[in-house]
């Protein structure tokens, strides 16, 4: 599709299947688990990132946000 972004087609396929994963937007239920996530040290190691030092009400303010303004980025969550 001509002119046509990632974040239109997001829009008009919001949830993407394949043979062993299945793609979708963030829900705010998601965030306790990705807070988890993102503070495991080894996890993070594995990941080549660092793990994140705020609290879960700091990170869940932000991911709120996030989803609310997503600017020029499209998170999905991996079911």
């Amino acid at each position: 599709m001509p002119g046509s972004t990632i974040f239109e087609f997001l829009k008009r396929q919001s949830v993407l299947t394949g043979d062993k994963v299945r793609l979708r937007p963030r829900r705010l239920e998601d965030a306790a688990a990705e807070y988890r996530w993102r503070t495991d040290e080894e996890l993070c190691r594995l990941d080549a990132s660092e793990p994140l030092v705020q609290t879960c009400n700091e990170f869940l303010q932000r991911y709120t946000v996030e989803m609310e303004f997503p600017g020029l980025t499209y998170t999905l969550a991996i079911d």
